[in-house]
């Protein structure tokens, strides 16, 4: 059979046509990636999952990427690589073009929208997702699954999810638009509040922190969000980092960031005379802002959870519901830090105790509670003003004293003038139960102690009370040991050795002696009680306190706080040239020296000081 030549031609030509048309079919169809089955399906960018080779980052490619594989996001990852070493000025002449940047951010905002999209996050944390996120889809919520990731992170199993899910986090702090829930909740507010800020590494979220009021609320529930997810690990936190960095080199290098160990690190440090102001200023801010909200409490709430719920019968979710109940749950952990279980919790309510004593911006309640006094009477910080504080801030200054009573680590003024003096002599004392700043008062006099510290120490803790007699002492430490005590007599209930002591016998011999208004001390009456019913106290402990208590009498007459109320004017009078802590004796003898028949007298139910 003949064949016609021309005929033949015609069908290998429509042939070739036709393979090219089912070539370019299969090359056109759509690829999808559904690694995480619960997260939806979704269209993987360019087909590949990855920046296109032949798009417009092609010449970019070949002159920094040339020996990458295109697939799974393997080009994105080093174009990115590029963009950051020069963004750092670390590399020069290869600075990616313009549209290939743009093709790079466009690659990186599709693929925030389904974890599915991220080939390396979806293959990473495929196993996460079903234990911690299995009933959340992107198909319904964008960004849900890889939102759930970073709330979880803290419980991830595998190395490698932990890994991506902070490379997630990071191309978000370089640019917002690549969290797909920041975006879609902040793009309007950013373009009508910040557009001439700069974009990238947060500026515009931080934009938008200081124009809060004029926020949508939808923005500022995924700024918040976006917080509480970040703040727990300092290379998330742009501002503190860059101005902490230093800082976190100098005394922080061998700690591993995250979970709050490198802004624990740099806390545990603030007073190194070479830490920076700057550093100094951005922590203190980060950690009034983590006070004044519980919510971005990290460390507390991830040590304490168990603990929160065991002792206090509350959880995490309902103290972030209801402001009542995470006060209750914050005064219940504090008040029962002797009963906690575990020891990282234990570590983050002495650390959150610790700060209150040093700055009072970190005890809310107290911050809140004396805003407008601040206002009007601390621009001089050397000054007392309690006699005439409101109620409200007087009862939560007390209250703040009553908490702080127990730890020297509690006392900042104190344990800051006696540094050197707990580390010589106290450093066999353990921490807690009042027992270094008792070592101090006992040794007071013997000390060549600072007059700051004797103060402080007058108010408080046993081995510097102690020791307040026999120690070394430098004159800041005396003077803070001093000021302790004088404090402590006040109202038994600022004596914690002697409250703890004393609690059964007070109930019996000395029962409401205090007055019921909030703030208003008890002016020496438990204390005046318990010497008078002596003889009956049950408890030996109490016996031993409330002894030790008169010696302190002896020592410093402003410790008989009545005497020293009724004696005030007479003191003033005829004994201005003694000091305060001179032996009674040497007192009355002043007196007596200066005005002829001047006495002044502590009868044992009565105080009073007269000239007949």
């Amino acid at each position: 059979m003949r064949v016609n030549n021309a005929a033949l031609i015609a069908l290998f030509a429509l042939l070739l046509l036709s393979a090219a048309d089912v070539s370019h079919a299969k090359d056109s169809t759509p690829a999808k990636s559904k690694i995480i089955e619960s997260a939806g399906e979704a269209l993987l960018w360019a087909n590949t999952g990855d920046v296109a080779a032949g798009g417009a980052c092609k010449n970019d490619i070949k002159k920094s990427c040339k020996d990458i594989i295109v697939g799974e996001g393997k080009i994105a990852a080093c174009l990115t690589k590029v963009h950051r070493a020069t963004r750092l000025g670390n590399t020069a002449g290869t600075k990616l073009g313009p549209k290939c940047l743009t093709e790079l951010t466009d690659f990186k905002i599709d693929k925030s929208s389904n974890i599915n999209k991220d080939i390396p996050l979806a293959t990473a944390c495929k196993d996460d997702v079903a234990k911690f996120c299995p009933k959340v889809s992107d198909d319904k919520s964008p960004g849900s699954v890889v939102a759930c990731l970073r709330a979880t992170k803290s419980k991830l199993t595998t190395p490698a999810c932990k890994a991506e899910v902070f490379r997630n986090q990071i191309e978000s702090i370089e640019d917002y638009r690549t969290d797909y829930k920041l975006n879609a909740a902040c793009s309007d507010d950013i373009a009508n509040l910040c557009s001439d800020v700069e974009p990238g590494m947060t500026r515009e979220l931080q934009c938008l922190a200081l124009k809060r009021i004029q926020v949508s609320w939808e923005c500022q529930d995924e700024m918040f969000k976006n917080a509480k997810v970040s703040d727990d690990d300092i290379r998330l936190h742009v501002r503190l980092f860059s101005k902490c960095n230093a800082d976190y080199k100098r005394f922080c290098k061998d700690i591993e960031p995250g979970a709050m160990r490198g802004q624990e690190c740099l806390e545990d440090n603030l007073e190194e005379s070479s830490f920076s102001e700057d550093c100094k200023e951005e922590l203190e801010a980060t950690i009034a802002a983590r006070v004044a909200d519980f919510r971005l409490d990290a460390g507390l709430r991830a040590a304490c959870e168990g603990e929160f719920e065991s002792l206090c019968g509350i959880t995490l979710e309902q103290m972030d519901d209801d402001k009542t109940v995470k006060e209750r749950g914050l005064t219940c952990i504090q008040q029962f830090r002797d009963e906690i279980k575990e020891d990282k919790c234990r570590e983050e309510v002495h650390r959150r105790l610790e700060r209150e004593s040093r700055d009072i911006r970190f005890d809310d309640v107290l911050a809140k509670a004396c805003a407008d006094d601040r206002a009007e009477y601390c621009s001089d910080v050397s000054a007392d003003h309690r006699s005439t504080l409101q109620p409200t801030c007087a009862a939560a200054l007390f209250d703040h004293e009553v908490k702080l009573a127990e730890d020297i680590d509690f006392k900042y003024p104190m344990k800051k003038a006696c540094g050197w003096e707990i580390t010589n002599f106290c450093k066999d004392i353990p921490d807690g139960h009042a027992r270094v700043v008792r070592c101090s008062e006992e040794n007071l006099d013997e000390m060549d102690m600072s007059n700051e510290c004797k103060a402080e120490v007058m108010k408080g803790d046993w081995c510097l009370e102690e020791n307040l007699d026999e120690m070394d002492m430098s004159k800041e430490c005396k003077a803070e040991v001093t000021k302790d005590m004088n404090r402590m007599a006040t109202d038994y209930r600022l004596n914690y050795r002697l409250k703890s002591a004393c609690n059964d016998d007070i109930a019996t011999l000395c029962p409401n002696p205090c007055s019921t208004t909030p703030g208003q001390s008890c002016g020496g009456l438990v204390l005046q009680c318990l010497q008078e019913q002596q003889d009956n106290i049950t408890q030996e402990a109490c016996q031993k306190e409330v002894f030790f208590y008169e010696l302190m009498e002896v020592t410093d007459f402003r410790n008989d706080v009545m005497l020293a109320q009724a004696c005030r004017s007479d003191v003033e009078t005829y004994c201005s040239d003694v000091e305060p802590e001179a032996y009674w004796s040497d007192v009355e003898a002043s007196c007596s020296d200066v005005e002829p028949g001047a006495v002044c007298t502590r009868p044992g139910s009565g105080s009073s000081c007269s000239v007949p």
